[in-house]
């Protein structure tokens, strides 16, 4: 049935066929049989008060082997307090089938609020790894390369696990590989050039995806647009990939045909629709701009955060036709009231730099220092630095100066690349702290290193100073 629903929507030739499809979802439904799945809040709400026909259903999945329901039925054991017994017997259970510890890795990974979380996910992919599993080698490689600390030892890591999936055409690894050595691979060009034969031979949907925009022979073109919807599972991740590989090549009416798969597939998920929107505004008809902005204003309507800061693109843009100061300004406040701390400091950052009738709007409702402050004090460096900033700048006393630069020193300590320069600047001049040239020195040598390009004009200028006065 899932299947019948599937080749309704991607793969018949007059598709997507709505109608056949929603067909063989009720039919799915009726059955039971459509696998559960679960947002990390559900997850929460499901372990705290489990409901019993839910349960049930997900224990009847459980029991056929389906590796996703095996997955979230163990992690809710894991959760509601069941006993050891219960929970070894169906860590036993899950030994018989496939795919099960990297789907476990999945689910944990996507409900992971803290490191400690995300390294239990990430030994469940080792672990499936070492059963033999090599796709979850994928996913693995994926979250090492992911963030802003990915270091030497990762990228090493990486490249060992993708070497051998993109050698027997697995496209998602083909296109990690960049990531993992961008110097030694050269360009995206030049990875595809070396894996152009296996791709031809036997890429499966995400190689001859990424094959696309390298190809110039227009048969050839259409005989891997073939072969792409041959070997789709018509997910709304493939097709708003697939959509967006069509924009790029400059295939218009089949770009928007993949543009309608999605919007079905997508079910008005929050994130999905604004994928959805970006997909509109880059590769779409001028027109297209307004049909766009539907999908983020829906998007933005069922709490998805990220449809704020693409509205924001529109609404805050003083040079464009839509610019709104006071949308903008409310939609400001309300992504610093729902942001979580850790990215409040980066929403205030970003209304700083607008206009200021939308500073001033917003700033009427929102209490910025004391939201600083709060992030502060929680322990998060970006506000850290800018606290700082705020008492440097209304500081009326030496102990306000004394204070910011504290809070500079705090921040720098936890890698914050602009405190260190803040922080260099006021140790070389004395401010809120004893003069110290030796460890002005240290601290621009760390942000230039960073890459910093004022800390490392400033580490030449004061090469050359023979002292440093107050």
């Amino acid at each position: 049935m899932a299947d019948l629903r599937r080749f309704a929507i991607c793969k018949a030739p007059s598709g997507p066929n709505l109608a056949e499809a929603e067909y063989w979802r009720g039919i799915e439904a009726a059955t039971g049989t459509q696998t559960l799945s679960f947002k990390p809040e559900e997850m929460a709400d499901l372990a705290e008060d489990t409901d019993d026909l839910t349960f049930a259903i997900l224990q009847t999945q459980a029991l056929y082997g389906r590796p996703t329901a095996l997955a979230s039925f163990m992690e809710l054991l894991q959760r509601n307090g069941t006993p050891d017994a219960q929970v070894e017997f169906w860590d036993a259970y899950s030994d018989r089938y496939d795919r099960v510890l990297q789907s476990r890795g999945n689910l944990l990974l996507k409900l992971a609020l803290t490191p400690a979380e995300r390294a239990r996910a990430l030994s469940y992919y080792r672990d499936a790894l070492a059963g033999g599993e090599h796709e979850a080698g994928l996913y693995l490689a994926d979250v090492l390369l992911s963030g802003n600390d990915v270091t030497l030892d990762d990228r090493a890591e990486a490249l060992q696990l993708l070497m051998p999936l993109a050698g027997r055409g697995r496209g998602e690894a083909i296109a990690l590989l960049h990531r993992a050595d961008p110097v030694g691979l050269g360009s995206a060009r030049d990875v595809y050039e070396l894996h152009r034969e296996i791709i031809e031979a036997r890429g499966d949907f995400w190689a001859l995806t990424l094959a696309l925009q390298h190809i110039d022979d227009a048969a050839k073109i259409e005989d891997y647009k073939r072969r792409i919807i041959a070997s789709m599972d018509c997910n709304f991740k493939q097709a708003i990939h697939y959509a967006a590989a069509l924009g790029e090549i400059g295939h218009s009416d089949d770009f928007y045909r993949w543009i309608e798969v999605a919007k079905i597939l997508g079910e008005d998920d929050g994130w999905r629709n604004v994928l959805i929107g970006d997909r509109l505004r880059l590769h779409g008809a001028p027109g297209d701009a307004e049909a766009a902005m539907e999908h983020y204003e829906t998007a933005h309507a069922g709490g998805n955060l990220t449809a704020i800061s693409r509205l924001l693109n529109v609404y805050s843009n003083a040079r464009g036709s839509g610019f709104d100061a006071n949308r903008a300004a409310a939609l400001f406040v309300e992504l610093v009231q729902k942001s979580d701390l850790p990215d409040v400091p980066h929403a205030l950052a970003r209304l700083a730099m607008e206009e200021p009738e939308i500073r001033m709007l917003a700033s009427e409702q929102i209490d910025v220092r004391g939201l600083y402050e709060k992030s502060a004090l929680a322990g998060h460096p970006v506000a850290m630095r800018e606290l700082a900033r705020i008492l440097r700048t209304d500081a009326q006393t030496a102990s306000a100066v004394v204070e910011s630069t504290e809070w500079f020193a705090r921040a720098a300590d936890l890698g914050d690349v602009p405190a260190m320069v803040d922080l260099a600047q006021a140790l070389a001049l004395g401010v809120g702290t004893d003069p110290s040239r030796e460890q002005a020195q240290i601290w621009l040598a760390r942000a230039a290193d960073a890459g910093d390009e004022t800390a490392q004009m400033l580490t030449q200028s004061l090469a050359l100073r023979p002292e440093v006065t107050q």
